[in-house]
């Protein structure tokens, strides 16, 4: 039998991730922490014995015997690409991906360099973020690449509109999708809070407000220091009708110029995209009013990725 995976458990986030003091922020690496196996001054000892010019050159077999922490604070605080080997740590294995991706977001939702502290609120919100007491798990994905949307990584033909994504699970069934963006200045940009089913989602009676006030308010528990954007309904629906024309067109070219009949993965992507885009456009004035009747949608804009978003105020969930 198959094991689905819905997305990341918050068990991959085991680690525990401390701040710095606000002036080593854009240079956490300098700063010793108890798990670490050398002091900064050790570490250059070693670059300068090596003849390394600096620690981002550092191979992995010395670097990565340090603790989880230290490898991060190396990944986060270097503007140049690292060893080969921490490199392609940083895109395999989950953990790790997980904090290169709320590093990747901020570049590129502000494109500015993210400093440690912010990394850390972040990460530490990830594995904050919880439904209650309400039989609702939550697992953690993300878009594959460097994707600022698009299909999620571990989730199966899940769309993400944000490079992020919490997946609410009930009864071990993938429910409703959150998806979100980190900006600068601690910023989050919520894209999306969608079902995944149309129909039949009885889980609903359990909410005890509107489920999308319900979420803004989880969100803002998990991310007490960030303030939150909810995104322009007409603008997400206007990216999202035409990312599926794009699909649609994309499949049907490569179709034309290979002159061979459509492969069953291709018409089952153009099947489930042409579904989509029905979809959307049939309920087009829905969706741009669930986004807007949300309470205390202010007037302040935050324009990423094409989108207007609006900030909330901190009563928007009550």
């Amino acid at each position: 039998m198959t094991l689905k995976i819905n997305g990341l458990h918050l068990s991959f986030m085991s680690e525990i991730l401390h701040k710095v003091p606000v002036h080593l922020d854009k240079y956490p690496y300098l700063h010793p922490t108890p798990d670490d196996r050398f002091t900064p001054k050790q570490w250059q000892e070693l670059c300068d014995e090596l003849e390394y010019q600096s620690i981002f050159r550092l191979p992995l077999s010395l670097i990565g015997r340090t603790s989880f922490e230290t490898l991060c604070r190396v990944y986060s605080g270097s503007r140049v690409m690292l060893n080969e080997h921490i490199e392609d740590l940083f895109q395999r294995s989950p953990p790790h991906r997980l904090l290169s991706k709320i590093k990747n977001s901020i570049w590129r939702s502000s494109l500015i360099h993210a400093g440690w502290n912010e990394i850390v609120e972040a990460w530490q919100g990830l594995h904050r973020f919880e439904m209650g007491n309400l039989g609702l798990e939550v697992e953690v994905d993300h878009t594959t690449g460097f994707n600022t949307h698009g299909y999620a990584e571990y989730s199966y033909n899940t769309y993400l509109d944000g490079s992020m994504a919490f997946l609410i699970i009930y009864r071990g069934a993938h429910v409703l999708t959150i998806g979100f963006t980190f900006a600068s200045c601690k910023r989050l940009l919520i894209q999306q809070i969608q079902f995944t089913q149309r129909t039949g989602n009885r889980w609903l009676f359990k909410l005890p407000i509107h489920y999308a006030s319900f979420v803004i308010s989880k969100l803002r528990s998990a991310f007490p220091n960030h303030r939150l954007y909810i995104v322009s309904g007409v603008d997400l629906a206007e990216r999202s009708i035409q990312n599926y024309k794009s699909t649609i067109a994309r499949i049907e070219a490569k179709r034309s110029q290979s002159g061979k009949p459509i492969s069953t993965y291709d018409y089952e992507r153009i099947l489930k995209a042409q579904s989509s885009l029905d979809h959307i456009l049939r309920d087009k004035e829905r969706i741009i009013s669930v986004y807007k009747s949300i309470p205390n949608y202010s007037n302040k804009q935050l324009s990423c990725h094409g989108m207007r978003h609006f900030l909330l105020t901190p009563s928007a969930d009550t």
